[in-house]
């Protein structure tokens, strides 16, 4: 479990990275993005509304990716919430496309078995046995 933690860590700040450097040396690569989205709705918001204020939308992508990362590397205190935040960033990308569709259709799969085996192992979900809400009731 620690070293899926780690991998998909390192993959949303690996993830940050690549959207740093398209932004910075091939902005067109997002014009072409949503081309193939299955859902229509996808397609016309991302024309109008994220092509419209494309460094905005990645930036908060980057951001979101690298405070995903850290989530993930940060222990296992947050590591439910950090694969539910995961599982539905994944979900959520999936109607862009068929691409989409089966590599973060064989995600979510992952990341909601590991979301159901971290919820059973830790006592309070997402925050783990040294919770605050742990130290709380041992002190009751």
């Amino acid at each position: 479990m620690n070293l899926t933690r780690k991998f998909f860590g390192v993959i949303y700040l690996i993830g940050a990275v690549a959207n740093i450097a398209m932004i910075i040396f091939q902005p067109e690569v997002y014009h072409e993005f949503a081309n193939g989205a299955l859902i229509p709705f996808y397609q016309k918001a991302w024309n109008s509304l994220v092509l419209q204020n494309l460094y905005v939308f990645v930036g908060l992508t980057i951001a979101f990716e690298v405070g995903l990362g850290l989530l993930f590397l940060r222990g296992r205190r947050f590591l439910g919430l950090a694969y539910l935040v995961s599982l539905a960033f994944n979900i959520a990308l999936i109607p862009f496309g068929l691409t989409f569709l089966y590599s973060n259709g064989v995600l979510v799969l992952v990341q909601f078995h590991l979301v159901s085996r971290v919820s059973k192992s830790q006592k309070f979900g997402f925050a783990g046995g040294d919770s605050y809400l742990s130290r709380a009731q041992a002190r009751r």
